[in-house]
């Protein structure tokens, strides 16, 4: 089976978010370089495929798993680099719970696909801490 390959940086957001809501770990971990580095919680960081996979298996696996939507994005392209900054929210069926602005780099490989190096889910309010 060939991997599926995000053709633009907002195409590769919503392909997590489609991952994250159906639950489908190894959709959601294709979608990060090996390298990686995700901020779980404000202090918290995993980086590498082994501790993103370990931060998503305890995420995905809560019983009460709420919903992400982007719902507004914007991208700022520089070559093989992107600036994805976002306002997302999480959702209990449609009650919003939280809402977040966050920032991720992404970066465009060989196979013209996109995968993100930074997450960071939780933007500014990492200034906040």
């Amino acid at each position: 089976m060939q991997a599926t390959i995000s053709r633009t940086p907002g195409e590769l957001l919503l392909r997590v978010d489609r991952a994250f809501r159906e639950g489908e770990l190894e959709e959601l971990l294709a979608c990060y370089e090996s390298n990686a580095t995700m901020v779980v919680k404000p202090g918290i960081l995993a980086t590498g495929a082994v501790a993103i996979r370990a931060a998503f298996t305890g995420i995905l696996a809560a019983p009460d798993r709420p919903d992400v939507r982007h719902e507004k994005f914007n991208v700022i392209e520089a070559g093989e680099i992107a600036l994805f900054s976002s306002r997302w929210t999480l959702y209990a069926g449609e009650k919003a719970l939280l809402t977040r602005y966050a920032t991720s780099v992404l970066r465009r490989h060989a196979d013209h696909g996109w995968r993100i190096l930074i997450d960071n889910a939780h933007g500014p309010s990492l200034l906040l801490g």
